[in-house]
């Protein structure tokens, strides 16, 4: 399908519950002219109108609450000003959240159509749009990796190292235009102003690797200014274009934030602004005990956890790791060497002579650098994730837990378990995006048990390399993939 960059960053929904009431998004960039706007609402022939000013200097959003809504009722809306959100007046409805049981949960992932390998880039996003069931799928949740701000990396951190106005002035401009462009498909705006959502920020947010990349450190293991000034323009964005429809954050300084939905609960988790690989820190200390103390306290009621890291916890064995990184930076020549001391090592090396007949003249494992680093399984990261982790397997006396995530371009599920307690992980990656190749998946995603730390084990039960979205119901017990190259789901039973 065709598209055209609109001026406008949304409407984008996102729900409350308990009250029921909604959180209604818009981002005027180019119409700094507009101070303030007006948002109506309409049911029959009851209106409801909320003006306000610009929540943000630079980026020019503005955010609206309607509290005392009718649940299940459906609404229409839209604001005083002609806007170009690529939508048609009729588009911009919503029903007022409620989370019954039978609803369902959509979870999407890494978001770059033009660097997918089809001509159809945008397919996943128009078929989630005719099979999203706008009286059923009560929330989406967005887990990373919405934009991909490497595309302007280069080109800003060069501005940057000037340290001038004028340099952040460009650059921001430059973010603004990336944000416009992959908000720009006529279906993706159309999910996101009729189903609430919520959105976490992943490394492409800011930009590939963030908070892992050698280059971006000084020999103090700070960031250079200019990396951190890039930081902070993409961050700041995030906030406003993203994080703007979220509720209040759990701790200061951070985006992560929980939303509680009758018996659920879904946790988002911040696992950039606060990670330095340098000091071998994913976040602070007092953000991870901001997380334990709030599962700590979990209301009687809630009785379903779902958290969301936009890195996996798990994905494969820290041997594993320990491999890929060594032999990454090796020349090709070493599939010429003899292997003699692991079944392991002969496999790898068979997937990475059929990677190389790809991908002439390179590496083709030099790239899962900063992806391996990445990982929560990687040592100076592990500490943070097991203790998370074995914090949500003594909560499962009493309630189910399910964690969520994205980011390695295949979707399918894990099971982590901790002595006797089992907590499954779905993944769903990419949305629109090239899939890993099968090479790497089968590698790194290799189905079979593996150890993660003492008392913590995990299995790949099925990964898939395709384009895919997730559906499942929070009080059920089914999760239905999405892949693109089937016609009907791979339903998965938790």
């Amino acid at each position: 399908m065709m598209t055209t960059t609109c001026s406008v960053i949304g409407p984008q929904l996102s729900p409350r519950f308990d009250p029921c009431g909604i959180v209604i998004t818009i981002a005027l960039p180019h119409m700094k002219e507009v101070e303030q706007l007006t948002c109506w609402l309409r049911r029959g022939d009851l209106l409801a109108a909320v003006k306000v000013q610009s929540a943000s200097k630079h980026f020019h959003s503005f955010v609206f609450s309607f509290n005392g809504l009718l649940p299940g009722a459906k609404y229409s809306y839209g604001f005083d000003q002609e806007l170009d959100t690529g939508l048609e007046r009729d588009e911009c409805w919503f029903y007022g959240p409620e989370m019954p049981s039978g609803s369902q949960v959509a979870l999407v992932s890494c978001n770059h159509p033009f660097c997918a390998d089809t001509d159809e880039e945008w397919a996943m996003w128009e078929r989630a749009d005719a099979v999203l069931d706008r009286n059923r799928v009560k929330l989406l949740i967005q887990g990373g990796d919405q934009v991909y701000n490497d595309e302007i990396e280069a080109k800003s951190l060069r501005l940057l190292k000037k340290g001038s106005e004028e340099a952040k002035n460009t650059v921001r401009d430059l973010i603004i235009e990336n944000y416009q462009r992959f908000y720009s498909n006529p279906a993706y705006r159309r999910i996101l102003a009729q189903i609430p959502s919520l959105a976490m920020l992943d490394d492409h947010d800011i930009t590939d690797g963030w908070g892992g990349r050698t280059r971006s450190f000084d020999r103090y293991g700070e960031f250079r200014p200019e990396w951190q000034e890039f930081f902070n323009l993409a961050y700041g964005a995030f906030i406003d274009y993203q994080a703007a429809k979220n509720p209040p954050v759990l701790c200061n300084g951070v985006a992560t934030t929980y939303l509680d939905a009758g018996p659920n609960r879904f946790y988002l988790l911040d696992l950039r602004k606060q990670k330095n690989l340098a000091k071998g820190r994913v976040v602070r200390r007092e953000h991870l005990d901001a997380i334990l103390t709030s599962l700590d306290e979990l209301p009687d009621h809630v009785r379903n956890v779902f958290m969301l890291f936009p890195v996996t916890p798990v994905r494969m064995d820290g041997d594993t790791e320990r491999i890929i990184m060594q032999l990454a930076g090796v020349p090709y020549a070493v599939h010429k060497l003899s292997i003699t001391s692991t079944s392991f090592l002969a496999r790898f090396l068979a997937y990475w002579r059929r990677l190389f007949k790809r991908i002439a003249h390179a590496n083709p494992l030099a790239t899962l650098i900063d992806d391996i680093t990445d990982a929560l399984t990687y040592e100076s990261n592990k500490p943070f994730m097991v203790e998370l982790v074995k914090k949500l397997a003594l909560l499962t006396e009493q309630r189910h837990i399910l964690i969520l995530s994205g980011d390695i371009h295949n979707g399918g599920v894990s099971e982590i378990s901790v002595g006797d307690i089992t907590i499954p992980q779905i993944v769903s990656s990419p949305i629109a995006h090239t899939p890993m190749a099968k090479e790497l998946k089968d590698l790194i995603t290799y189905e079979g048990d593996y150890t993660i730390a003492d008392g913590i084990t995990a299995r790949n039960v099925f990964y898939r390399s395709d384009r895919n979205f997730v559906i499942f119901e929070p009080d059920g017990d089914t999760v239905d993939f999405y892949f693109e190259s089937l016609r009907a789901p791979i339903r998965w039973i938790w």
